[in-house]
């Protein structure tokens, strides 16, 4: 061991010392291979911190999603409503708890200052406390019957709009279509669908098990902690009995549709699986061409140390010792790479989450664990031995005789310039590969962009806009609340708009929508308009 230990460090200090002569050639070589590596461990960053990271929730082993799904489309995960997780509540006992949320959604804010565009999450008040999270001011219900009303809102919101105000607790602001007291300030970096901690959490109830929920929309999130002992395909086997009953007894709700059981993390974040993993493919073969184009380096460079070598094997060095010398300077050369792909992809990661679509988790604030390093050393390790060893073999293969005489040229250099060929022509294949995957992507955008959409969009100009406060919404009476009625100070101020509108200069005509066609996650939003 101690022999071997002598002799590493033997190649080590010679590694160093023949790169450091060679500079231009250690430069080029790593920063071609810090681009591979920093991409591979930039996307690998985004998988860890969705996929194989666990969520930052007590007993996150115990918690899982619960979803509509429908045999006809497989992988299809629906909504459920509020109806659904009481009637869920009131037919199984394989849970400890089941808690409804809704995804984030942008909503009007007044009565806190100039109003604003603020993130709402609907949610029971009892989700926080089953994902262990706790108040950092007022407190939360610990049950649903003394859920009083009120909004919560998040501590970045908290420090952003009310500059950290210590007595903001029951001060009224009117979110949407109602108007409540703030009642509790939640524990910074709660932010369940990771796409930023939203601003406002609006509390609901869940209605009465008994009633059929006619007319109870579909669009929360259900997520439910097991009891101990209980697994996830025990929970999936009691939800399709629970759902067989409610079919018989709610017909209108239940009938032809099923129910989903997967782990939370899964739920979450499963469905970037695909779109993540074909990412890594796709780095991966650039850094398959950036090993390419530094195995040519590498194979130029020991043309120019051919004599050197043939010292070496003349002063009784073995084939496999000079191999290992060889792919040790590869190995070190693959660390140095590797040190400039993980400075990269600090920037790469950023520039991951800039790029990234609005409804894609953020990942940038997730922390460079040991998983990301040693991912990046099992790269550096296996690119070292794959740009090194064709290097490698091809350098101890020397006559020596012939290269000490500087004899024998053309069959050395008619090999060398086989292997060369070779490295070329993989390395235009991969490039070709994915030039041809670009081109499909790029002519599916191109037929998605010059799709008709059934009206001309030239010169057009939209603008969106949602009004709050008790001047557009009644909310005296909560429960009977009708949205799709339009108040007359709504109308005064939508003729108002239109009329100013029409009389700009170079506006030939101005019209409303409630909300814009092909917008995506369209929804009714009174009183609103666009």
């Amino acid at each position: 061991m101690t022999e071997w230990l002598e002799t590493l460090g033997q190649d080590l200090r010679y590694a160093l010392r023949g790169l450091r002569k060679t500079l231009a050639f250690t430069v080029v070589a790593t920063l071609t291979l810090a681009i591979g590596i920093g991409a591979n461990t930039t996307i690998f960053n985004a998988i860890n911190a969705l996929l194989l990271r666990p969520l930052p929730y007590p007993d996150q082993d115990r918690l899982v999603e619960v979803t509509i799904k429908d045999p006809k489309y497989p992988l299809y995960r629906g909504p459920v409503s509020w109806t659904d997780v009481a009637h869920w509540k009131a037919a199984t006992d394989v849970f400890e708890q089941i808690e409804a949320t809704s995804g984030p959604d942008m909503v009007a804010m007044s009565g806190a200052g100039s109003g604003e565009r603020v993130a709402v999450q609907h949610f029971n008040s009892l989700l926080p406390a089953m994902l262990g999270v706790k108040p950092f001011l007022g407190s939360l219900p610990t049950d649903e019957k003394s859920n009083a009303p009120g909004f919560g809102i998040s501590y970045e919101f908290w420090q952003r709009h009310f500059a950290g105000d210590p007595h903001v607790l029951g001060r009224m602001i009117f979110v949407d279509t109602g108007s409540a007291p703030i009642v509790v300030v939640l524990a910074p970096h709660f932010d369940l669908f990771e796409t930023g901690p939203p601003d406002i959490f609006m509390f609901g109830e869940s209605p009465n098990p008994a009633e059929p929920g006619v007319g109870d929309p579909r669009w929360m999130l259900a997520i439910a902690k097991l009891k101990r002992g209980f697994s996830v395909q025990q929970a999936q086997a009691a939800m399709d009995v629970a759902e067989q009953h409610l079919a018989q007894a709610f017909p209108e709700e239940y009938k032809g549709i099923g129910v989903r059981v997967e782990p939370l993390q899964q739920g979450l974040f499963g469905w970037s699986s695909n779109f993540l993993y074909l990412l890594l493919a796709v780095v991966g073969f650039v850094l398959l061409i950036a090993c390419a184009n530094v195995a040519n380096l590498l194979l130029v460079r020991a043309d120019s140390r051919r004599k050197e070598i043939g010292v070496r094997l003349a002063l009784g060095a073995s084939r496999t010792r000079l191999i290992r010398q060889l792919l040790t300077e590869s190995i070190v050369l693959s660390f140095a790479g590797g040190l400039g792909g993980l400075l990269l992809s600090i920037w790469g990661i950023k520039l991951f989450d800039m790029l990234s679509p609005p409804e894609m988790p953020r990942t940038a604030k997730a922390p460079m664990d040991a998983r990301i390093l040693l991912f990046t050393f099992g790269v550096c390790i296996l690119t070292g031995i794959v740009f090194g060893l064709a290097p490698a073999f091809r350098a101890s293969k020397n006559d020596v005789n012939e290269t000490l005489r500087s004899e024998g040229r053309t069959t050395g250099s008619v090999s060398r310039h086989r292997t060369r060929n070779f490295l070329v022509i993989a390395e235009v294949a991969i490039a070709l590969v994915l030039l041809i995957c670009a081109g499909l992507m790029i002519n599916t955008l191109t037929r998605i962009l010059h799709t008709n959409p059934g009206f001309n969009p030239d010169h057009l100009v939209t603008a969106q806009v949602r009004l709050a406060g008790d001047k557009y919404v009644d909310s005296s009476d909560p429960d009977h609340l009708d949205l799709n009625v339009i108040h007359p100070p709504v109308a005064l101020f939508c003729r108002q708009v239109l009329e100013r509108l029409q009389a700009l200069p170079g506006v030939q005509a101005a019209a409303l929508v409630d909300w814009l066609p092909l917008a995506q996650d369209t929804q009714h939003a009174h009183p609103g308009f666009a």
